[in-house]
């Protein structure tokens, strides 16, 4: 487990640096009110979760989920956290959107400013996931594409591994039902499919329609040990091999 004292550190150290940001912003008559500031992270840690630590390569919540925050005075009202599937793709035009510019058609993501402004708005059913151009220090470090909605969560590994996940039931991602669930595996997998289309993904289609699994050993020449998460390629020959 991480220590608690260098997590609590971490944290005091992070609002006290945030609290000089804003001091520094109320200092100036000309920022005080009219700065928008946006807090956000580009991903987690799993900080011991899941047997891993100072990992974060795989499409679990410690991984992927980032908080998301928007202060602008007098713009965005005070409110709790809002629903709906936000990802770091929305920032762009979720920013011009708050600040009455011109969001470009070839623009991925979606505009949540009326959210944030307390207006009618429909957020998006899914959020694409992804690791992409993973570190290549082991063979256990794969990229994959997935999705999430409001209740399950579905990844694509690059060696043809699936993880399906309930997350009303199975918050902690703990039983994968990629193979007890193929309908809804199915339905997911199409889902994820529609998505890669609509951000003009170039190649992990292919894997997913017509990838095809390895013939003979898969040789690791990283010299280093098998993460606790990452499918691996291995695996995928020694159950060709069980069948």
């Amino acid at each position: 487990m991480p220590s608690l004292k260098k997590e609590s550190a971490s944290q005091e150290n992070l609002d006290h640096n945030l609290g000089r940001v804003r001091e520094a912003l109320n200092q100036s008559s000309k920022f005080k009110d009219n700065t928008l500031s946006v807090y956000f992270s580009d991903h987690g840690d799993y900080m011991g979760n899941h047997g891993a630590i100072n990992r974060k390569e795989n499409p679990h919540e410690q991984s992927v989920r980032v908080p998301a925050i928007f202060h602008w005075p007098n713009h965005i009202p005070a409110t709790t956290s809002q629903d709906g599937l936000f990802g770091l793709a929305d920032m762009l035009p979720t920013t011009l959107g708050l600040l009455g510019l011109n969001i470009p058609p070839h623009i991925q993501g979606h505009d949540f400013s009326p959210a944030l402004r307390g207006e009618p708005f429909t957020p998006p059913d899914a959020q694409l996931i992804e690791m992409s151009g993973n570190p290549r220090w082991s063979y256990d470090f794969l990229d994959w594409r997935g999705l999430v909605t409001q209740r399950y969560k579905y990844a694509f590994y690059e060696t043809g591994h699936e993880v399906l996940f309930d997350l009303e039931s199975d918050p902690l991602e703990q039983t994968n039902l990629a193979k007890s669930s193929p309908k809804l595996r199915e339905q997911m997998q199409q889902r994820l499919l529609d998505l890669l289309a609509e951000t003009r993904e170039p190649y992990f289609d292919v894997l997913i329609q017509h990838g095809v699994q390895p013939e003979g050993n898969v040789v690791d020449v990283s010299g280093q040990s098998r993460g606790p998460l990452s499918p691996h390629w291995d695996d995928l020959i020694q159950n060709s091999q069980d069948t």
